[in-house]
């Protein structure tokens, strides 16, 4: 697991294989999150892959203006991007997702709800979401909190 808290440090985070990452039912133990980091322009999360992660691929809490772009995520468990409630002003464009599943009612972490997982799942806004694909997944490809404050450019999708 890789927890990055670092505020006021761009991050630049490309070609990385993460596998077998993240643990059930512990807080914070994801594939990779970046957690409450404040504001962080330039910092980007790209060209990597995510394979059987044991819970979420790519978490953003607490943090703003970094992009997510051209990741793969392929038979993870629970949410694989996702988008905490203090997470904002991001950009998750042109990321492909597959074979998405849920975590076990006793092993998930309390209150959230990886039991019921997306592919994409986000819980706050505003970010822009744009090009991404979910394909395959066990419940959902796209979770959104309903706020009004998220813009989801739908059009044509592409890929890398």
């Amino acid at each position: 697991m890789q927890v990055l808290h670092t505020p006021n440090v761009q991050q630049k985070i490309s070609g990385v294989q993460f596998k077998n990452m993240g643990r059930q039912s512990e807080d914070d133990r994801f594939g990779l999150q970046i957690l409450y980091s404040g504001s962080l322009p330039g910092t980007e999360i790209s060209k990597n892959s995510f394979y059987r992660s044991n819970h979420r691929c790519i978490v953003l809490e607490g943090t703003s203006n970094v992009t997510v772009l051209n990741n793969v995520g392929v038979s993870n468990a629970g949410h694989c991007i996702y988008s905490g409630p203090r997470a904002r002003d991001n950009v998750i464009s042109k990321n492909f997702v597959s074979d998405t599943r849920d975590i076990a009612q006793d092993k998930r972490i309390e209150g959230s709800n990886d039991h019921d997982s997306a592919a994409f799942y986000t819980w706050n806004g505003p970010n822009s979401y744009h090009g991404n694909i979910a394909v395959g997944n066990r419940k959902y490809g796209f979770r959104f909190y309903n706020d009004y404050r998220i813009r989801l450019e739908v059009g044509m999708l592409e890929l890398f």
